[in-house]
């Protein structure tokens, strides 16, 4: 019987690629959080809550009174979205492909579902139950208040189509601007560089649309780069929440890996 190998399409390559670059986003964030507050779970928690302390922003938060037994509705689902991630790695290797693939929806509600948690501390849930509104209210929380330590605190800003986008809220070593090769592996030294190009890249997708929608609305084929810059100026800065959203909408073909 004759061996027959299959070389994978141009789209099959892409698609690995992409697959790759957002594995190596993620697994930098976590490289960076276990280098800066701890690689042991407790003591990273406990830096974690420490560092978020001793922020100006925290220390104004006024007491308010909350619903209580919406609050716990809301930390009940987040739980139980990140209980379902977490099982979800404990099963079979060989059926990795489908677990993962369910992977970044199970995380994402859990950051969701916490996020929706807080805001009724804040007031907000009647107004933010959406995914939209709660990006757009993360994004205002972090540029308004400081309340947000390293990394989630950095945000990016402006037009990254013309080159002119900016970052926020970085360390003072921190060059998030620097090149970097998205499919090597992460390492510490590297983190604000891929960290930036993660912003940009998910700034950049959002305002295509936007400016496809713009387009469509008013029957253009092509935009200046003074609409381009208007456009991008009503977009709320983009942070990383806006990252985890855009991975819970990727394909399932994006997000799975074959063993």
């Amino acid at each position: 019987m004759p061996l027959i190998v299959r070389a994978s399409t141009p789209e099959e390559q892409e698609r690995t690629r992409r697959f790759q670059v957002h594995k190596n986003y993620v697994g930098g964030i976590a490289l960076f959080v276990s280098r800066t507050y701890g690689a042991e779970r407790t003591a990273r928690l406990a830096a974690l809550l420490q560092a978020q302390r001793e922020l100006s922003g925290f220390r104004r938060i006024r007491q308010r009174q909350v619903n209580n037994e919406r609050l716990a509705q809301y930390l009940t689902l987040a739980w139980a979205s990140e209980l379902q991630y977490r099982l979800a790695g404990l099963g079979d290797a060989s059926l990795l492909q489908y677990s993962n693939a369910w992977a970044p929806v199970h995380a994402y509600y859990a950051v969701y579902m916490g996020a929706q948690a807080w805001f009724t501390t804040i007031g907000a849930e009647d107004i933010v139950d959406n995914h939209t509104g709660s990006l757009n209210t993360l994004s205002n929380q972090i540029t308004q208040r400081d309340l947000f330590p390293l990394p989630w605190n950095v945000t990016c800003s402006g037009c990254p189509h013309l080159d002119e986008h900016e970052f926020n809220g970085l360390p003072a070593d921190g060059d998030a601007s620097a090149h970097v090769e998205l499919l090597s592996a992460p390492r510490f030294d590297d983190f604000w560089p891929r960290f930036g190009k993660l912003l940009e890249t998910t700034r950049r997708r959002r305002l295509d649309r936007n400016i496809e929608d713009w387009k469509r609305r008013r029957g253009r084929k092509n935009t200046r780069a003074k609409e381009k810059r208007e456009l991008a100026s009503r977009l709320l800065p983009t942070t990383v929440f806006d990252f985890f959203w855009r991975l819970r909408v990727r394909p399932i073909t994006e997000t799975c890996v074959r063993s």
